[in-house]
């Protein structure tokens, strides 16, 4: 730790009212840990804001001492971007807090929240938003970087949804960004990254999701090929309630064969418009296993378990628009020819529907 943070300690902490966590602390290093164990960053400085004064409060202090500034919000990030290497990280977990306007089908985030935080009091008004796939995801990295889930098709991206966002700038000032205030900020937001200051409040448009069909359809991958020509196929005409998402990846929780291709489902409607919709799928190849059935949003949000912290993740992206026979075929070879012993997997993540219509501006 450099001696200009060093000596402010003190200085800090008569500001900022919420935890101020130095090297010497005991909490260092489990606050420190990134999501992805490969990323090893050392703060030099972490704070817990307990409200907006706080975030400017730190910012001020960092910018004072030529600290560089990074922010975590649910902790989520792959690439190690919550934990900034010598730097003042602004950890704002305990800001947290969600409040739902039922009748507005609005919905105030806390900067520090992740989607289980939002998922239960939302689903409980019988209304919810594009969200992560994993509850422990964080809302802020997710929104201000996309946001594909389980209702992407219906209601588009997280980020489509964003009404308005209130943060600190590197200023240290409190500006509410929406589409008629401080609309080119809003715009950069809805994508841009982390990058125009720290979001402490969200505020998203809810939609009514009741009772949906979902689950998940699990194929061998001897029939991997053919089950994913067939979700090439019906990408044209998919309907926008229904959502794929197909996965290469470890399947023996479900059936005898470690490994095949496990498609997660989210429609919105009843069984019976789910299966005419799945029925191109489902014919394609014969699946091992097949729980589609009624569920509610909760229910398919938790399709997948948590991803614990401190894991060596390696994670890389494509976009593709369209899926050759060739590709299809040379990805299922390699994830077949993977060291069964070490996890691996291949997401396929489709853009359709609204988030394929949804305005730029």
């Amino acid at each position: 730790m450099t001696q200009t943070a060093t000596g402010g300690i003190s200085e800090l902490r008569a500001v900022h009212r919420g935890p101020v966590i130095g090297p010497a602390d005991v909490r260092f290093d489990r606050a420190r840990r990134s999501f992805n164990a490969l990323i090893e960053a050392r703060p030099e400085l972490i704070v817990r804001p307990i409200d907006d004064a706080d975030v400017a409060a730190a910012i001020g202090f960092a910018r004072a001492r030529g600290l560089g500034v990074s922010v975590r919000g649910g902790g989520h990030s792959v690439a190690g971007h919550s934990v900034g290497h010598a730097s003042l990280m602004i950890d704002l977990r305990l800001l947290r807090e969600v409040t739902v306007d039922a009748d507005a089908h609005r919905v105030l985030v806390g900067g520090g929240a992740c989607w289980n935080d939002v998922d239960a009091p939302t689903q409980a008004a019988e209304l919810a938003l594009p969200g992560g796939t994993y509850g422990d995801t964080g809302v802020a990295g997710l929104t201000l970087a996309g946001g594909i889930g389980h209702l992407t098709g219906a209601y588009g991206l997280t980020l489509d949804n964003l009404v308005s966002a209130r943060l600190v700038t590197a200023a240290g000032e409190v500006i509410r960004a929406a589409a008629g205030r401080e609309p080119e900020l809003f715009w950069a937001l809805r994508g841009g990254g982390g990058n125009f200051g720290v979001v402490t409040e969200f505020e998203f448009a809810l939609h009514p999701v009741l009772v949906m069909t979902g689950g998940v359809v699990i194929h061998s991958l001897r029939d991997a090929p053919a089950a994913l020509r067939a979700f090439r196929d019906m990408r044209a005409e998919l309907p926008d309630a229904l959502t794929l998402m197909p996965q290469l990846m470890l399947t023996a929780d479900y059936v005898e064969e470690p490994r095949g291709l496990l498609t997660s489902v989210a429609y919105l409607g009843p069984p019976a418009e789910a299966a005419a919709a799945l029925a191109p799928f489902r014919s394609a190849a014969r699946p091992l296993f097949d729980n589609v059935g009624v569920a509610y949003y909760s229910q398919i949000q938790g399709l997948f378990p948590y991803l614990p912290f401190g894991l060596r993740n390696y994670w890389t992206g494509r976009f593709v628009e369209t899926m050759p026979d060739d590709l299809i075929d040379d990805l299922v070879e390699d994830f077949a020819q993977n060291n069964p012993d070490v996890y691996s997997c291949v997401l396929f993540e489709p853009l359709h529907g609204a988030a394929a219509r949804a305005n730029a501006t």
